[in-house]
């Protein structure tokens, strides 16, 4: 792959994710929005995603600036503008292409700092490696999806109201989401969005108590190999950073996946400190 090549993936990658998200964010109805504080926005290129009523950086933050014109002090300003007695904190997480000379000076200037990079990976679509698990992965019909959205937000400790928020793209074109069961119980979730021919897997998350288990790989087998019945040359996901300091599981699984590394996308995180 030349450079061209490798630059189009990484903007493709950033789109598909993009997209995901704009589209959760689409299908919220008005008691989602009256509950958790929702707005979105798109600026200069990038998605701007608000919960005003949810303390918490994975809903309030910025994808895609930087990607498709150059990141100027008037579209940070007009980012703090859009956050103004909004959530108490906030995220910008930049791609490396988004780098410009002085970007962060600027981005200091204005009380930004960066303590927590994603990982992003890539994998083309070779089929995937057999995964040991008790565990049973079930594609869900929109039946399911209220149950699918308390589960993944009792895992991830999210506040009332966000389940029924986040599963409204349950059964939506593009969408495909995931139970793994033991036996009669929904133990994990994951789900997986498609935008012409890659695919963005997300919502990872497994019960304490069935970690370790082989769940995320199951998963994981599971939409990969959808994936590739839907034509996708590219399946891309984030994780935590690969770092000595940080619980290294959802990167381990990942790699078992066949997922490479593609690079490290740090959030930027307002207010510092």
């Amino acid at each position: 792959m030349n450079a061209s090549e490798a630059r189009d993936l990484v903007l493709r990658i950033e789109e598909v994710e993009a997209r995901a998200w704009q589209q959760v964010h689409e299908r919220a109805l008005a008691v989602d929005a009256e509950a958790l504080g929702l707005r979105m926005k798109e600026l200069a290129g990038g998605l701007i995603m608000t919960a005003d009523r949810v303390e918490s950086l994975f809903h309030n933050r910025v994808l895609g600036l930087g990607l498709r014109e150059p990141l100027s002090v008037a579209t940070l300003d007009a980012v703090l503008e859009h956050y103004r007695g909004g959530p108490p904190g906030f995220a910008i997480n930049l791609c490396p292409l988004a780098a410009r000379d002085g970007l962060e000076r600027d981005l200091a200037a204005r009380g930004f700092a960066t303590f927590f990079h994603h990982l992003k990976w890539v994998r083309d679509a070779a089929p995937a490696a057999p995964v040991s698990s008790t565990l049973r992965i079930e594609r869900i019909e929109p039946a399911r999806a209220l149950a699918w959205g308390a589960l993944s937000a009792r895992i991830l400790e999210s506040p009332a109201g966000s389940g029924a928020w986040i599963a409204r793209t349950v059964g939506s074109p593009g969408w495909s989401h995931y139970f793994a069961w033991d036996d009669v119980t929904p133990v994990a979730v994951g789900a997986m969005y498609v935008h012409d021919d890659v695919a963005w897997l997300g919502f990872g998350a497994t019960l304490e108590s069935h970690r370790r288990r082989g769940a995320q790989g199951a998963l994981f087998a599971a939409r990969i190999n959808e994936a590739i019945a839907q034509g996708v040359r590219w399946l891309t996901t984030e994780t935590a950073p690969d770092w000595p300091d940080v619980p290294g599981e959802s990167v381990r699984n990942a790699k078992r996946a066949g997922f490479h590394p593609a690079y490290e996308r740090p959030s930027w995180i307002w207010p510092a400190g």
